[in-house]
């Protein structure tokens, strides 16, 4: 299964909030790592541990930082330009309104950029 389509079932799994992860390289391309939402407003943003975050930046090549949009468009609201500015690492909005993809890249990021420039072709 392709990125893109591993991307819409996890984001339409809880269509009322913000669904997040991560996007990873693998042997076969991409795949998708679910996290829990914990922010204390789920309807209109995403918020993932510090200590989850880490973790996962340990254990694989991070390639960017997934969420959905339930309410809106796939472009990247103020919050997520600046906290992507700020754990150096592309977000991609998931608009569940129009089954759009958006990719906020901050100017200085960890993902490899070849993986980056892959990912968007498959994405936009």
């Amino acid at each position: 299964m392709d990125i893109k389509r591993k991307l819409e079932i996890e984001c339409e799994k809880k269509p009322d909030i913000e669904v997040c992860g991560f996007v990873v390289e693998s042997d076969e391309g991409f795949d998708v790592i679910p996290c829990e939402n914990r922010s204390t407003n789920p309807e209109n943003e995403f918020y993932i541990p510090a200590k989850e975050f880490l973790y996962i930046k340990t254990k694989y090549k991070i390639v960017g930082i997934y969420h959905s949009h339930p309410h809106g468009t796939s472009d990247p609201s103020e919050f997520d330009e600046k906290t992507s500015d700020l754990v150096c690492y592309p977000f991609i909005i998931y608009c569940l309104k129009t089954n759009r993809f958006g990719i906020h890249v901050p100017e200085f990021s960890d993902a490899h950029p070849e993986a980056l420039k892959k990912l968007k072709e498959e994405l936009l």
